[in-house]
């Protein structure tokens, strides 16, 4: 459901092409490698994880895969970041893929990696909006050309 979400951003076929992504909290590294599948060749996927063995699993799978742009699939790389989401690369980002919840009260962790997204990008983001709001719903996060962020509940997590 994230990448079909990311993917239909700005009206379809959003993950083509010359796109720079970061998989925040990338775990395998099976996303990561779709996503680099998906832009064929062309750009960059980022992978961020707290956890240092999953930089070592994600790599070997892509290793595994013949992920890189020799194979028409676009170049993976991954590291071990803190939990700061202010700690990830700067970016800017054409599509941001989270897979972890934030708390909806967390405006620091959101501000972040809003200002990581580059104008006309997509972010998907799982938020926990607390039991009172249904508990936690994904959002799709669009930035348009002017800078301006729209947020839009689209399904449970």
């Amino acid at each position: 459901l994230n990448l079909e979400l990311l993917n239909s951003a700005h009206g379809g076929e959003f993950l083509r092409g010359n796109k720079r992504v970061l998989d925040a909290g990338f775990g395998s590294g099976y996303i990561a490698a779709v996503i680099s599948l998906l832009l064929s060749g062309e750009g960059r996927v980022t992978g961020v994880d707290v956890h240092p063995e999953f930089v070592s699993q994600a790599t070997e799978l892509c290793e595994r895969l013949s992920i890189g742009p020799a194979n028409d699939w676009a170049a993976c790389s991954f590291q071990q970041c803190s939990f700061d989401v202010s700690d990830y690369p700067a970016g800017p980002f054409d599509a941001i893929h989270v897979g972890f919840a934030i708390s909806a009260d967390d405006g620091s962790s959101r501000r972040a990696l809003t200002s990581r997204l580059a104008n006309h990008g997509a972010m998907v983001i799982p938020l926990d909006l607390g039991p009172a709001e249904g508990g936690g719903w994904i959002h799709l996060v669009t930035k348009d050309g002017c800078g301006a962020v729209t947020w839009r509940k689209v399904a449970p997590a």
